[in-house]
């Protein structure tokens, strides 16, 4: 059988996508959920990047049948370019209220190599900074630069250790979904839990945490 062809970034971020679905509810998505979850406005260019990895070899689908999507090849199979690193914007987080401006405020950008932390890259990263430690027992202290995996939240696994706007800051905890409402956990004990209802909108998911950024505060430190 001929090994798959090599695809682009955008092709990658959908299979990957398609590969993470399907393990968490069994079934593959609908083009719909595919264009909400990676920024497509229309379900157009969803289907062309589906027929693109149609042609290569890593998915089967049919016509104008729903859900038919099936992957032909893993994740581990894929064939890969050399490695190189991922240029991440680093944003001010802005209040949940004001979430669709996430990527307006950037402060700059960081070369990343998430290859090196991760099974596979995700490109669809950004990089901002905890507001609290409420997360310090996994590691996660107030400053600490977070490499945050945009996702739309019905992707989000319960436990998940995510990166969430609120009114005042952004803040890192694990995700529990209960029913129409979400709970958001630290695990310091002088934090308490926070609790919304899915449409509230005094919070934003932004996505799980997938690596943590620390400059170390050395004692001959000193402000110019």
């Amino acid at each position: 059988m001929p090994r798959p062809e090599a695809l682009t970034e955008r092709q990658e971020q959908i299979l990957e996508f398609l590969s993470g679905y399907i393990e968490t509810h069994g079934i593959p998505p609908t083009l719909k959920t595919i264009a909400a979850a990676n920024g497509y406005r229309s379900v157009t260019g969803v289907v062309k990047v589906l027929k693109a990895l149609q042609q290569k070899g890593h998915i089967e689908r049919t016509e104008n049948q729903a859900r038919s999507i099936r992957l032909t090849s893993s994740i581990s199979q894929r064939p890969r370019g050399r490695r190189r690193s991922v240029r991440l914007s680093v944003i001010e987080p802005p209040p949940a209220e004001y979430s669709d401006e996430l990527r307006n405020e950037s402060l700059g950008t960081i070369d990343f190599d998430l290859g090196r932390f991760l099974k596979y890259e995700k490109k669809n990263c950004i990089v901002a900074e905890a507001g609290d430690s409420g997360m310090e027992r996994a590691g996660i202290l107030r400053g600490d630069w977070l490499v945050i995996e945009e996702k739309a939240q019905m992707m989000i696994r319960p436990g998940d250790v995510v990166a969430v706007l609120t009114s005042e800051k952004l803040i890192a905890r694990i995700f529990e979904p209960r029913g129409a409402q979400i709970a958001l956990l630290p695990d310091a004990g002088r934090f308490k839990e926070q609790t919304y209802h899915k449409d509230d909108l005094g919070y934003y998911l932004v996505g799980p945490v997938v690596a943590v950024i620390r400059r170390l505060s050395l004692p001959d430190d000193e402000e110019e």
